[in-house]
């Protein structure tokens, strides 16, 4: 039996002394990215004859692709809950539809929506900010068009957030599989220094010829510490080609603050699918099977 008390970031063996009980380690705040409007796979689908939904709720192997990531959630939630690791009900930022979002979600997810939008992911987890409650110690982050993540990958950022107390804690994965194509999947590029040490991420948009021949990429699942990450977004700023605040530049200011931060490889590229055509979906689908 597991029992929490309530002295965060600690574990205590309590009375009796034949049982160990432990205390709650870290309070996770989930929250899911689901605001864009998916440009492109829209254009597709009313190409073909298919009707017009909000990116995250196109349905792979006949369910939205938002379900796979709030069951994962809810996977790893279980997984880490004898590490002390409590995982609060999701959020999910919401701005393009919104009404389908809701419909279909209900009650299982909290709201909030991105007003204005488009100004990149930065701002959407910028206004979910008092939505968060103040006692909880680090945001988890994901977006919702990748549907493939496994539940033991989430946890295992989970645990090195919350057991090593980083300001910053993000998967990173390693795209030198002959299959996988950087062009038709478009990721971040991981920078770093000569000593191998982490400096920045750059937009695959946004990289030199050099940068884009990096292998090593962000996925996009994250895990801040909560009083760092409101006070940083705050900071951002949108200097780049799409005019955005991305949250990517968050790893950049973290460095440069000398900040912990901590990054888990994922061991199988294909978990780190991201949709944004239905080609891509598709292919998704085709990977899952």
């Amino acid at each position: 039996m597991i029992f929490v008390c309530h002295q965060r970031r600690s574990l205590r063996r309590l009375k009796p002394p034949n049982r160990v009980q432990w205390c709650l380690v870290a309070k996770i705040q989930p929250i899911i990215l689901a605001a864009g409007n998916g440009k492109r796979i829209i254009a597709e689908a009313m190409a073909k004859g298919m009707g017009e939904l909000p990116k995250v709720l196109y349905p792979l192997q006949g369910r939205p692709l938002i379900d796979y990531v709030l069951d994962e959630v809810a996977a790893a939630a279980k997984l880490v809950q004898p590490d002390g690791i409590e995982l609060l009900k999701p959020i999910v930022v919401v701005k393009f539809m919104q009404e389908l979002v809701r419909e279909h979600l209900g009650e299982r997810v909290s709201y909030v929506e991105q007003n204005p939008a488009p100004l990149g992911t930065g701002h959407a987890v910028l206004v979910t900010e008092t939505a968060v409650p103040t006692e909880v110690d680090q945001v988890l982050v994901l977006n919702g068009d990748m549907p493939a993540w496994q539940p033991t990958t989430i946890a295992k950022v989970l645990r090195q957030a919350a057991h090593s107390k980083s300001t910053l804690t993000l998967a990173t994965v390693d795209f030198t599989d002959p299959h996988f194509d950087t062009v038709f999947f478009a990721y971040g590029r991981i920078i770093r220094d000569s000593k191998d040490r982490l400096l920045k991420i750059v937009e695959q948009r946004d990289t030199t010829e050099q940068e884009l021949k990096i292998s090593e990429c962000n996925p996009s699942l994250y895990c801040f510490d909560r009083s760092w990450v409101f006070a940083a977004l705050h900071q951002l700023k949108n200097d780049n080609s799409q005019h955005e605040y991305y949250l990517t530049d968050l790893l950049g200011m973290a460095i440069e603050q000398g900040q912990a931060v901590e990054t888990v490889p994922v061991a199988d590229w294909r978990e780190a699918l991201g949709v944004n055509t239905l080609e891509q979906l598709q292919l998704t689908e085709k990977l899952l099977r």
